[in-house]
């Protein structure tokens, strides 16, 4: 049942997506007009790889971010673990040198779509209503 309820949210929510943006047949509204349900929603925003790793079997791998920025994969490159100190460098970084926001770019969390379905419950009892997800790319 609790799997039945987090797809319903899944489908709810990309419904409520569809409509916001303007899909719906004789919904469109003007751009400057968000639909009344939008102005009364309370909004949580996320970038869903840095918000909670729900399947590690979809996580990262090295061979994945070849050609993204920062334009190389590091010797000995892991998912940054979810406590880590934001400043403070990998094992992994350590070795490359002193360039931050360069190696910080090189950082993946592995954040999913499960880790937000595994959430839901969570964001509904702080009075959550609508999801804007963020895309990485």
């Amino acid at each position: 049942m609790h799997s039945f309820l987090k797809r319903g949210w899944t489908w709810l929510a990309c419904g409520f997506a569809w409509f916001a943006l303007g899909q719906a047949p004789g919904q469109a509204a003007e751009f400057d007009q968000p639909p009344e349900w939008a102005r009364e929603a309370i909004w949580y925003q996320i970038f869903v790889e840095r918000f909670r790793n729900g399947d590690s079997t979809n996580d990262p791998r090295p061979e994945y971010m070849q050609g993204a920025y920062p334009g190389f994969v590091p010797d000995d490159w892991q998912i940054t673990p979810w406590h880590q100190d934001w400043y403070e460098q990998e094992d992994w970084a350590k070795g490359e040198g002193e360039n931050f926001h360069k190696l910080a770019a090189a950082r993946r969390f592995g954040g999913d779509l499960q880790g937000v379905l595994d959430k839901l419950d969570y964001m509904q009892h702080l009075g959550i209503t609508a999801i804007y997800f963020i895309n990485s790319k």
